[in-house]
């Protein structure tokens, strides 16, 4: 019997300027996880969105159970038992999860218009026994956590008795231990019969849970293999046509001149007595689990979070920092963790997003200069390889690692001495989380800064930083030089607050 649910032969997509997709076949078996990765701009959204009729392929055909079909949008999808989940759930936040799971196809009594609500609770919770999961159905989905409403949104396609499921980054939000959860569920839904196409930034989780991978470069598919026939170095070398996987970007520094100095900060709920110290030229790595603290130090240094009591000394004088502003003038720079929400104002143009922290310096008897802001736009664009065409171009359409490049370029603008980077390189690809590291390096080397890294990624702070701090329940536990420590060794100690084996 063909193994193959659904096959794509020849699919092509254009939009002005740029090939998205380039004569691609792709297909999926029955009850298989196939693994689609590539870097930002390599074209698997843009199939994903073609499958989920979001988006129309100008060539190329696709079949599903051998039968040649066409996916005209979303709702046709879903009639053909194609679901997507998106990096932002599409739920009904003030609903709640049978309302959620039920919209559109909801129960009715023999009285027209009237919902069998009884009828609804009760697939509800057979689905969720089925899968395993037990959850707060009465309440608004706004007040549930991110895993809990995306197993909404998976039970959403059980009930609609999808065939094919398409995760989009679904452990990008996710701590260690749900994202063992999810990979159980993903398991136990493939033996159940479902197919799941598993697009992922995170490249080492797909040997946990899938059977192939397809790897996607500048629009054209380049291989496609079992999971057991392939390994993380040739998978980052087809995604980005170079060595990465053990490229180390941090130095050995001698220089104990302290830019930042933090004695007993205590911050009511979140923080207790936390000291640390900075060094010039340094790249200082502070990580821990999920609800570490790690955000919640980085938010206090910048002023987002009140102080209750402590000192903060920047270089050698006692600094008070109780607001962004006051952050700002004592140059610190700070790039949040959800730079689309905090870092950026999306509709407005790359070179304005770029110049927003300084714009004071731009201003003339009320009048911005532009030719001065466009000529220290354009170098920083130059610098940092801003990847777009048009600083006149709205930011929210530059890829997630040029939106992190313009975010370190608006700093930059303002002298700062001191750079907090919030899990920098979130929902970035592999690629551009390595040019990001670049230019940390580079910066570090080439100017005046120090910089504080704030990760929950173990190997990125052990790629990247001089000395690490480690936290746990809004403490620091543990100080190491970057010197013959491993991944396992800080996971063992972040996760027990005990002492290595």
């Amino acid at each position: 019997m063909d193994r193959k649910l659904l096959l794509c032969k020849g699919i092509t997509k254009k939009f002005p300027g740029v090939v998205a997709l380039d004569n691609i076949d792709f297909d999926l078996d029955y009850k298989e996880i196939h693994a689609v990765v590539g870097e930002n701009g390599a074209g698997k959204s843009t199939l994903m969105k073609i499958l989920m009729g979001v988006n129309k392929n100008d060539n190329g055909e696709i079949f599903l159970n051998n039968k040649k079909i066409e996916i005209m949008n979303t709702s046709q999808a879903i009639n053909y038992g194609i679901n997507m989940i998106f990096q932002e759930f599409n739920l009904i936040p003030n609903l709640n999860a049978i309302e959620n799971i039920f919209l559109g196809i909801e129960f009715c009594r023999k009285i027209p218009w009237f919902i069998d609500f009884r009828k609804s609770k009760g697939k509800t919770k057979r689905v969720l026994d089925e899968l395993g999961i037990a959850i707060n159905t009465g309440i608004p989905i706004k007040y549930l956590s991110t895993p809990n409403k995306q197993i909404v949104e998976i039970a959403k396609s059980v009930v609609r008795k999808s065939r094919i499921l398409i995760m989009d980054e679904p452990t990008a939000s996710l701590t260690p231990k749900e994202v063992e959860r999810l990979f159980n569920l993903m398991i136990n839904l493939k033996e159940s019969g479902m197919s799941i196409i598993f697009v992922t930034h995170r490249i080492e989780e797909i040997f946990r849970v899938s059977d192939r991978v397809t790897v996607f470069r500048d629009g054209k598919k380049i291989i496609t293999k079992r999971i057991q026939e392939t390994n993380l170095e040739e998978i980052i070398n087809k995604m980005t046509g170079r060595d990465l996987i053990n490229k180390k970007y941090f130095f050995n520094l001698e220089s104990k001149n302290e830019v930042l100095k933090v004695e007993d900060l205590y911050v009511d709920n979140l923080l207790n007595k936390i000291n640390l110290k900075l060094f010039k030229g340094e790249i200082l790595g502070i990580t821990g689990l999920l609800g570490s603290g790690k955000s919640e130090l980085a938010r206090t240094l910048f002023g987002l979070e009140k102080v209750n009591s402590g000192r903060i000394f920047i270089l050698g004088k006692e600094v008070k920092i109780n607001s962004p502003d006051d952050a700002i003038k004592q140059g610190i720079g700070y790039l949040p963790e959800d730079r689309k929400e905090l870092g950026l104002i999306l509709k407005m143009m790359v070179k304005e997003n770029i110049t927003l922290a300084s714009l004071s310096n731009l201003v003339k008897l009320g009048f911005i200069n532009f030719k001065k802001e466009k000529e220290l736009v354009l170098e920083l664009k130059n610098k940092l390889d801003i990847d777009t065409s048009d600083i006149n171009k709205q930011i929210q359409f530059l890829s997630g690692g040029n939106q992190q490049k313009a975010v370190i370029s608006k700093w930059l603008l303002t002298n700062s001495k001191i750079l907090i980077f919030d899990e920098p390189t979130r929902g970035i690809d592999v690629g551009a989380k390595e040019k990001i590291y670049q230019i940390m390096n580079e910066l570090i080397k080439n100017t005046d800064l120090s910089i504080i890294v704030f990760s929950s990624e173990f190997d990125e702070i052990l790629k990247i930083a001089n000395r690490i701090y480690l936290m746990r329940k809004g403490e620091i536990i543990a100080e190491h030089r970057n010197e013959g420590i491993t991944k396992e060794k800080l996971m063992q100690y972040v996760s027990t607050g005990g002492k290595y084996e």
